[in-house]
């Protein structure tokens, strides 16, 4: 989880890849932050992606919404899909 904060950008979002692919439900507050921070477009949309295998949407529901319309490009076009269509 520590590597999410590394400052080569490329093994901060492998970290969050592999922390998503392995359903590590103890890393979703550092994958949280990742998204939040704001610093690295990708790493956050990275974050987001493994937080959502973690959790699933229906947890994050009300935050998808907020960052589907006033995140960075990258993330809101992951909380966007994650949502699906909007009727």
């Amino acid at each position: 989880m520590w590597t999410l904060g590394h400052p080569d950008g490329g093994r901060a979002v492998t970290a969050a890849r592999i922390l998503g692919s392995l359903g590590c439900r103890e890393a979703s507050p550092a994958l949280r932050d990742a998204v939040i921070a704001d610093r690295d477009p990708f790493l956050a949309a990275e974050a987001l992606r493994s937080l959502l295998a973690i959790d699933g949407v229906g947890r994050w529901r009300a935050w998808l919404e907020e960052l589907a319309t006033h995140a960075l490009l990258m993330v809101r076009d992951v909380a966007q899909r994650a949502l699906g269509p909007q009727s």
